[in-house]
């Protein structure tokens, strides 16, 4: 299992978030924002950008997080790898 969260380029990670992603790590299970600079129309899978959330502190007003970079400029085809990557890695982390 791993947490995929989908955002445009502009939305924020927010404080629920922070949240729910760390109790996500503390359980083992990485998470993964996917961020797309627009979800309409069929240009909107052809630019995909991968981070991996590697923990964050909620503190209000606005979160503080690390993120690594996975992958840029993904296409559907490359995200469709990357996401069978991810499954294969964590089918044998069980």
């Amino acid at each position: 299992m791993a947490g995929i969260d989908f955002k445009t380029e502009q939305d924020k990670i927010t404080f629920a978030e922070v949240i729910l992603y760390n109790w996500l790590g503390e359980m083992g299970i990485p998470v993964y924002i996917v961020r797309c600079r627009d979800w309409e129309g069929e240009a909107a899978f052809s630019n995909f950008h991968i981070q991996r959330y590697w923990g964050g502190d909620y503190a209000y007003p606005t979160p503080n997080v690390k993120l690594m970079t996975v992958a840029t400029g993904l296409n559907r085809d490359g995200f469709e790898a990357w996401e069978k990557s991810v499954r294969a890695r964590r089918k044998d982390a069980i």
